[in-house]
Order: C-alpha cells, then structure tokens, then sequence
C-alpha cells in the first residue's frame, strides 16, 4: 500500500482508491496479477471487491500478507 499511495494515477478519493486496491488483488474477472502465500486470501478480496457492502478498511487490515507479482507479468 506505501508503494501505491491515494492520490497515484489519479485517484483522489479514498472510497475509489480502497475499492480500487481491493479488487486489484482480487481474482475479479480473472485477475490475477498477484499471488499470495495465503491463496484463500485472493478470494477473500474477490468476496469483499463484490459484494455492495464491502468493508472498505479490508486490505489495511491484511497490510502484513505477504504478496508477489504473478511471474506472468513480469518481463
């Protein structure tokens, strides 16, 4: 979360940002940009990026995972 602060890429408003950082290391829609140790957790941030009343502070309280780029988009 440090490396990706509010405010990158034009996101300025926390709601957008939490929701944003929420579903990016989710498996929504076939994401699957990064792989946790804990892979029950990507599909704990896929539950909480769909459902409407998504807990918003949930990847602040998983900041501690740890969390790797998916070998297939690294070049």
């Amino acid at each position: 979360m440090n490396l990706i602060p509010l405010g990158s890429g034009g996101i300025c408003n926390p709601g957008s940002y939490n929701y944003a950082f929420i579903a990016l290391l989710g498996k929504q829609k076939g994401r699957d940009y990064f792989l946790f140790d804990e892979p029950a957790m990507a599909e704990a941030f896929t539950q909480q990026a769909n459902q409407s009343t998504r807990n918003m502070g949930f990847h602040k309280h998983h900041a501690n995972l740890t969390v790797k780029i998916n070998p297939k988009y690294k070049k």
